[in-house]
């Protein structure tokens, strides 16, 4: 900015979730209407559409209400596949800001089916919501996830491994909710910009120790174990 370019063509990407804006809400039950997933970001093969579109037709097939809530761009190969399929989706397009926290305050829980993915942002930003995740097992989004307390960690999408996991929690709102509160509290705790800050400071500090110890010609264990 000092250089001269425009605030608006900078994007600012924090390392952790601004727990201020993707704040908690709480769910209350009774559930009324169907349950709500959402997934976040580009609309796509890569992405895992398959993998939603499959959870949606057997959530049909299972007699499971169930909506499919997909939010941002689509891909134009991916539209035809959204329009072939039975699963029930509703594309809210690309949201940014409030409009986002609030799809996910509306939401049920959320869904990363991609093949193939880094450690993603969007999901942490769910769960500090109060939204369980549904994790590919190809993406760095299980790291975050203990299996079955705060998230679902999915291999194959298939009906068997939906019908074992995923049921469960579908038919009983109630563990949705309690899984979901597990992820908000994780996500406060472990993945805030104020945590996150806390590692760092830790990292650093371990750094000048260690380079003091050096210079006396001692060594300290790697801090990576605690960071």
């Amino acid at each position: 900015v000092r250089r001269g370019y425009s605030p608006d063509r900078v994007l600012h990407c924090p390392y952790g979730v601004d727990t201020g804006r993707f704040r908690f809400t709480r769910r209350h039950l009774p559930k009324v209407g169907p349950l709500r997933i959402a997934t976040v970001g580009v609309i796509g093969i890569r992405k895992g559409i398959l993998r939603l579109l499959k959870l949606g037709e057997w959530a049909r097939e299972a007699g499971i209400e169930l909506e499919l809530h997909l939010i941002g761009p689509v891909e134009e190969e991916a539209e035809a596949l959204i329009a072939a399929s039975r699963a029930n989706c509703r594309r809210l397009g690309v949201l940014k800001g409030d409009a986002l926290v609030h799809a996910l305050h509306h939401a049920d829980a959320y869904c990363l089916p991609s093949y193939e993915e880094g450690f993603p942002i969007s999901q942490l930003e769910a769960m500090a919501t109060g939204l369980p995740a549904i994790t590919s097992a190809d993406t760095g989004g299980k790291e975050a996830i203990t299996n079955g307390l705060d998230g679902i960690i999915l291999s194959e999408f298939s009906y068997v491994e939906l019908d074992t996991k995923l049921r469960p929690w579908l038919v009983n709102p109630a563990m949705m909710l309690e899984a979901g509160n597990a992820a908000a509290e994780k996500a406060r705790s472990l993945y805030s910009l104020d945590a996150y800050a806390s590692h760092v400071s830790r990292c650093y500090t371990h750094a000048c120790e260690s380079a003091r110890a050096m210079q006396r010609g001692q060594l300290l264990e790697p801090a990576h174990q605690t960071a």
